[in-house]
């Protein structure tokens, strides 16, 4: 039996996250044929590599996770070229723009990860309750600033022709950025959650909290303690809802032990260890 909960994805409409629970049931067995393919050929090339998996937030889980929350996993590519570009580039916080054969589109990076939202929106139909990277269409209207670092990844297989809005790469010929991506990608987790506060004590007792539980979440997955930080700590009102409710938000990234594993450092990746 394959259980998949919609509590187990944040959003404030019900309909998200019981379309999100839906989704990943039905990928629930795709996901454990994948992982077991993937398994048994790393441990013929790599028998001692630990296997994980891209996912939408531009971080990794380990391969055992694909069977449980396949979701996460889907549209990883944008995150992964996000985060393989800032990388190359070295810039942990500032502007990636990416330019491909589909069009050019920005994100941005923050603590050495995508900036995400937690829902994969698509039109008016149910979004997925999942935190992916921010990619967004590049527009002439775009706003240029000198005080954030950027970098522009060319990410055509022909490259022969100028690119609009007179973008000029900053990077080498380069058409791999996700593979660099998934290379260095950390260990992430979340929390998400509501929670109820009756001032600013508790407010921060329960954010305090949240930062523990992503934290420890990280290590479970494999993460080594001294190497796990929070990327985002946010608490946001809920309008709409009872007095005193508050959304929690908090995104925990780690690197495992350099005992367990070959991992390209942090410092590599341009953020401090």
């Amino acid at each position: 039996m394959r259980i998949s909960i919609s509590n187990d994805f944040y959003s404030s409409v019900f309909r998200d996250r019981d379309y999100t629970a839906i989704l990943n049931s039905a990928l629930m067995e795709t996901g454990e044929e994948l992982a077991a393919m993937l398994e048994d050929a790393g441990r013929r090339q790599l028998p001692a590599t630990l296997l994980s998996f891209a996912k939408n937030d531009g971080g990794r889980a380990p391969l055992s996770r694909l069977a449980l929350a396949p979701v996460h996993g889907l549209r990883a590519e944008p995150a992964m070229g996000i985060l393989g570009a800032a990388t190359l580039a070295g810039i942990p916080e500032g502007e990636v723009i990416l330019c491909m054969e589909a069009g050019i589109s920005v994100g941005h990076t923050r603590g050495g990860l995508p900036v995400t939202r937690s829902l994969i929106r698509q039109g008016f139909d149910a979004s997925l309750a999942s935190n992916a990277a921010i990619l967004e269409p590049y527009t002439v209207h775009h706003p240029v600033r000198a005080d954030v670092p950027s970098v522009i990844a060319d990410l055509r297989e022909w490259q022969e022709s100028a690119l609009p809005f007179g973008l000029v790469p900053t990077l080498p010929a380069l058409q791999d950025a996700a593979l660099v991506g998934s290379a260095v990608a950390p260990l992430t987790a979340w929390i998400d959650r509501l929670e109820t506060v009756s001032g600013r004590v508790d407010l921060q007792r329960v954010q305090n909290l949240a930062e523990e539980d992503a934290h420890s979440a990280a290590v479970q997955l494999g993460a080594s303690p001294g190497q796990t930080h929070i990327i985002e700590s946010n608490v946001f009102a809920m309008p709409y809802g009872n007095p005193g409710i508050v959304r929690i938000r908090v995104q925990a990234a780690g690197e495992t032990s350099a005992d367990e594993e070959h991992v390209l450092p942090a410092a590599a990746r341009g953020i401090n260890p």
